[in-house]
């Protein structure tokens, strides 16, 4: 049941099989076994089907949703529980929040999949909420709860229909701009949540690229008729950023990165920058806008700075207050 004819690994088959028997169960209920396997299994044997229906039931339980089975005549019927339909000891984790973004940025986007507007609401509360909770801002600053359910979902559905969304936005300065913007991706970064978007508001043709926060996006309006698509060259992962490199590029950092951490490195530098391989290890060069920032990030991976000076400076400053229990 891949979308669009597309091959898809055995993790993004399970992921579109369970949500699509999540959204199939929400809309209706009991649902006899006979049409959830038609619904959802159809590629697959009997026995195969019973099984992998089993396992996707368990998936939905540790998430928090619980499907009763009830008899009807001869044959089953499965419906959401509405007793336990979710259970608050399942906390939403950033590494939850993260996977659910990920899987579902490739579900919206795919036109064949039938409930985009339910699932866009849905996690417009679940993931929308918890990263305007999660923001850095103090209370005065932050987004209502309300505001952030409202533009989400939009900001998903400029991603998913291709069609231009006018936005009001407040920048790092505080200062309130209107933009016509394009999204082309979402990605998370300590927390919180991000968006890469063609910023289409000088009315040219050739629309720059940019990287905006969700919590700093006041409103969001679709605008009709207005339609965009995502440049041959466009990649993701150039826009993707660490936390120490978002914003305007302050220097380039070269660290040293020991043998023993290449492999966790590879993970977690998210292939940003530039890796030359050693004997002992690695030098990785990257840009930063962020210097204290970009300090604590190499010293809680284990990374050794050889430039600039100022910000080797300031790693030697942290060992020596370590050294002397500062």
């Amino acid at each position: 049941m891949a979308p669009n004819n597309q091959t898809l690994g055995n993790n993004e088959l399970g992921a579109w099989r369970i949500f699509s028997l999540f959204m199939l169960l929400i809309q209706k209920g009991p649902l006899p076994s006979a049409e959830i396997y038609a619904a959802i299994y159809s590629d697959l044997s009997t026995d195969s089907a019973l099984r992998t229906f089993s396992r996707d039931r368990t998936v939905l339980k540790q998430l928090g949703f619980a499907i009763t089975e009830v008899k009807t005549g001869k044959e089953k019927s499965f419906y959401l529980s509405d007793s336990n339909f979710f259970n608050s000891s399942y906390d939403l984790s950033p590494e939850d929040a993260n996977q659910l973004l990920v899987i579902c940025s490739a579900i919206l986007t795919d036109a064949t999949f039938v409930y985009q507007e339910e699932l866009r609401n849905a996690l417009s509360k679940i993931v929308g909420n918890f990263y305007s909770l999660e923001s850095g801002k103090s209370d005065s600053q932050k987004l209502s709860a309300s505001s952030q359910n409202k533009v989400f979902p939009v900001l998903y559905e400029s991603l998913s229909s291709k069609q231009l969304v006018n936005i009001t936005y407040t920048n790092s300065q505080d200062l309130v701009k209107q933009k016509h913007l394009g999204v082309l991706d979402f990605f998370v970064s300590q927390r919180l949540l991000y968006f890469v978007a063609q910023d289409f508001s000088s009315g040219t043709e050739s629309a720059s690229i940019k990287t905006f926060r969700v919590d700093r996006v006041l409103d969001a309006a679709i605008l009709k008729n207005e339609s965009f698509s995502i440049p041959e060259e466009f990649d993701s992962k150039d826009y993707k950023l660490l936390d120490f490199q978002l914003g305007l590029q302050a220097d380039t950092l070269t660290a040293f990165v020991p043998k023993n951490i290449l492999a966790a490195f590879e993970h977690f530098s998210q292939g940003q920058g530039d890796v030359e391989l050693l004997s002992n290890g690695a030098l990785w060069t990257v840009t930063y806008a962020h210097e204290d920032t970009a300090l604590s990030w190499i010293l809680a991976h284990g990374l050794i700075p050889r430039s600039p000076e100022s910000l080797l400076a300031k790693w030697k400053g942290s060992l020596s207050e370590v050294a002397n229990g500062c």
